[in-house]
């Protein structure tokens, strides 16, 4: 099966490092349903892996990587080609991303005169007039809206699509959409897979720990198996050089730090707009007013220093 897709090459950036371990549930599930022709939904939170499951799905029906047992798999005889779209948002500009897809493959003729529906007209025709099946892997699909109902119900009924989204959408215009997909839920790695993945990245990184086992329980703990959580520490700890355990320990707290929004600010402007419409109504002149509240805003700043956790929101996951 030939596949047409945009590279994923190597890079210096740790982040952008396509290796990948562990999914072979998950990609056997996914290449078996595209194989037989099932519109395939990959689901899960941000960073879980999902786009790097579809790029290594194309990989796979491309013969690149063997990273699943392609005995077991169904055979088709049927060729594809594959075309990925980073996002489905907005409509139009899904639409030109597309066609300069179907266009590089000869597939359909200069547009840039065409109106949107027009446009949309010559992509379903193009692609159902085609010889050869179409894959289409079409990233963030959480970001469709209403507008895009229609245009989707033809790509679904020419074409075979795999998407990824960080749910299925319930809203009742798109529900029919999202009700065609067979899902492939994206967890987290097992520590197995984690744990293989963060020794590949300091091997290959040259990261260096005074206490390697120590700072990899530490990136395991708050990375909690989503591989893009553990690439952003990793990095980090790559561009310091050399980590001692004090440097290991302030990557994990200032890790856990980001989960947390800071209400401090909002406790100091409540406090100084409070005070300013205090001058304002009683006068500039009253001494005792302006220390009385140098006493309150001393006092709140004691308070939010020794009782941080209660002056601090986590946000529910996936918010």
């Amino acid at each position: 099966m030939k596949v047409m897709c945009t590279p994923f090459r190597q890079t210096s950036d740790l982040r952008q490092d396509p290796f990948f371990i562990g999914r072979s549930p998950e990609l056997h599930q996914i290449i078996t349903n595209l194989l037989q022709n099932r519109h395939t939904l990959i689901t899960g939170d941000r960073g879980v892996g999902k786009t790097r499951l579809m790029q290594q799905a194309i990989s796979i029906l491309n013969g690149t990587v063997h990273h699943i047992d392609l005995a077991k798999l169904p055979r088709s005889s049927e060729p594809g080609l594959c075309i990925y779209i980073d996002s489905p948002a907005p409509l139009s500009k899904f639409m030109k991303c597309l066609a300069s897809q179907l266009m590089r493959l000869e597939q359909l003729k200069a547009v840039n005169a065409m109106k949107e529906n027009e446009l949309a007209a010559a992509i379903i025709r193009a692609i159902s007039n085609s010889s050869r099946k179409h894959i289409l892997f079409i990233d963030n699909l959480e970001t469709v809206t209403p507008s895009h109902r229609i245009f989707l119900e033809r790509l679904l009924d020419v074409a075979v699509i795999c998407g990824s989204s960080l749910s299925v959408k319930q809203q009742p215009v798109l529900k029919k959409i999202f009700d065609t997909f067979a899902v492939v839920p994206a967890r987290g790695l097992p520590d197995a897979d984690s744990g293989r993945l963060i020794d590949y990245f300091v091997e290959q990184y040259k990261i260096r720990a005074f206490d390697r086992n120590l700072f990899k329980s530490q990136i395991l703990k708050v990375s909690q198996g989503n591989p893009f959580q553990m690439k952003r520490f990793l990095h980090t700890a790559a561009t310091k050089g050399f980590l001692g355990s004090s440097d290991i320990r302030e990557l994990v707290h200032s890790a856990n730090d980001r989960d947390y929004f800071n209400m401090g600010p909002l406790y100091a402007l409540g406090l100084a707009v409070f005070s300013l419409s205090k001058i304002l109504s009683i006068g500039a002149s009253n001494k005792e007013f302006y220390i009385l509240m140098s006493s309150l805003g001393f006092l709140a700043y004691l308070v939010f220093r020794i009782f941080r956790s209660f002056f601090t929101l986590k946000p529910r996951k996936g918010s």
